[in-house]
């Protein structure tokens, strides 16, 4: 049976970071699934395969990313969650660190170490 690659949710609304994001992972062979939403973020974890791990913006069109942080953790989902933000509202950067992701970035993202925090359980 073959080995099952891991696969990286990137939650961002914003086209040419995404894709950025989506490059950088790809070239180094990890597999990655997009969204652009909060909407589009919840209907990817009622599917399978799950990802691994979300590299998830707090600032989405449609709603505050802390709520697809919020139901990983209410579901104890097995996703690593990296916050990735240049939010400066403490009342929505506290909300997200009340529901202790995995790692917190600040914008502008330095890719080598996000591609370093996803390498450590890889």
């Amino acid at each position: 049976m073959a080995a099952t690659q891991t696969l990286t949710l990137i939650v961002e609304d914003d086209p040419s970071t995404r894709e950025f994001i989506v490059r950088a992972l790809e070239k180094k062979g990890m597999g990655t699934a997009q969204a652009t939403s909060a909407g589009e973020a919840l209907v990817a974890l009622q599917h399978e395969p799950l990802p691994s791990t979300i590299i998830l913006d707090l600032m989405l069109p449609d709603a505050n990313g802390v709520i697809i942080l919020r139901r990983i953790r209410r579901d104890e989902l097995p996703i690593r969650v990296a916050v990735v933000t240049g939010m400066t509202d403490p009342e929505g950067f506290f909300g997200a660190m009340k529901l202790t992701p995995d790692r917190i970035f600040k914008k502008p993202l330095r890719l080598s170490e996000l591609i370093s925090w996803l390498q450590e359980d890889a």
